[in-house]
């Protein structure tokens, strides 16, 4: 991570320090014009994340979810809870969307149409007046993003799938349980300074604390990263990595939109240095 990081061209360095930044002030004035508080907007904002394309769609959400219809939450809702019965090969997992819904979706709240119902159904909580950490509790990854989009002091370390690729150094197909689903919030796990091993800690953790880790080093060993908490690293090695993945130019030669299809790819040399296969994204100014 630390090897990574120092490598990084200062343009990701830089667009990767300043992304909550310039995120929360968007939350913020979003929240504010769509007559919301901005702890709503953050936890709304963090709940619709999981599948939806932030940069061009997430932040889109506090302007369009106020346009869905009281019926449209209650198909909503109806599809979150949608559950395969017992004795399928699938029991207790999660259904296809209703397909009232996707419809619905697609006309009224295009930006989060690839989002994942309960997401939807947990946005729908947070406008309602609940508040997004009792909403959010049990999901670490959407936990944490909220609370680094409400508070700039925030010591939680937002682990989504790309994030938990960069750290294990290789892309795993989308659908791969990566075992993020649990986290303890209960052992003073706060900030910088998590760096004791702790027996039987969950996955979430142990990347919550190797961050903690390398945000310490890269503070002390490369001046870019100076005043950096582990949500800034986070988020810098998150661009990075998201660079990287769309390095390669498609058959065409024309440049990705999308990563090149994940079959176990690293994004660095064991070493933490660059791949010469990607000279188009290390080599950028």
């Amino acid at each position: 991570m630390v090897n990574m990081g120092m490598h990084l061209p200062d343009s990701v360095v830089e667009r990767g320090m300043g992304w909550f930044p310039t995120v929360r002030e968007t939350v913020a004035t979003q929240s504010q014009d769509a007559g919301l508080t901005r702890s709503q907007g953050s936890g709304i904002v963090a709940a619709v994340s999981p599948n939806v394309e932030f940069a061009s769609r997430n932040i889109k959400a506090l302007e369009q979810i106020q346009n869905v219809s009281p019926e449209g939450w209650v198909m909503i809702h109806r599809s979150a809870s949608n559950r395969y019965p017992t004795g399928h090969p699938d029991a207790g997992k999660q259904m296809e969307r209703l397909p009232e819904v996707s419809a619905m979706l697609k006309e009224v709240v295009p930006s989060l149409a690839g989002g994942y119902d309960q997401g939807l159904a947990k946005a729908h909580r947070i406008l309602q007046g609940q508040e997004w950490r009792d909403v959010l509790g049990g999901a670490p990854k959407t936990f944490s993003f909220a609370d680094n989009l409400e508070d700039p002091a925030s010591t939680m370390t937002t682990v989504d799938g790309r994030y938990h690729d960069i750290i294990a150094n290789k892309r795993v197909d989308w659908h791969v349980t990566r075992g993020l689903d649990k986290a303890d919030r209960g052992r003073g796990l706060t900030g910088v300074g998590r760096s004791s091993y702790r027996r039987g800690e969950t996955r979430y953790n142990s990347i919550e604390r190797a961050t903690d880790v390398a945000t310490e080093r890269l503070v002390e060993r490369d001046p870019r990263y100076a005043g950096a908490t582990s949500k800034d690293v986070q988020a810098t090695l998150w661009v990075g990595g998201e660079g990287v993945e769309r390095s390669q130019l498609t058959q065409s030669g024309a440049p990705r939109v999308q990563g090149e299809r994940r079959a176990g790819q690293p994004y660095v040399t064991p070493s933490g240095h660059p791949l010469e296969r990607d000279s188009r994204f290390w080599d950028q100014a």
